[in-house]
């Protein structure tokens, strides 16, 4: 439900695997499988100096989502 998922043969031709019964060779197929869903990145406490030079300690969390899982596996260098 939140994975999607590519076939490739020997590192080329991509094919979606959408539900269903696929032939997949490990000698010759590779399967790469995104996760769809949002995640997030802790990001631990930094030091940071504001405009007037007080030192501040900053810490935060990044989300993101892939909304386009050919995109984020095969357009991305």
């Amino acid at each position: 439900q939140g994975k999607e998922a590519y076939r490739l043969l020997l590192g080329k031709n991509p094919v979606k695997l959408d539900p269903g019964i696929y032939l997949n060779l490990p000698i010759l197929h590779t399967v790469l499988k995104v996760d769809m869903r949002e995640g997030s990145i802790f990001i631990d406490k930094l030091n940071a100096y504001t405009k007037d030079n007080v030192g501040v300690l900053i810490s935060g969390s990044l989300f993101y989502q892939v909304h386009n899982s050919y995109d984020a596996c095969f357009k991305v260098q």
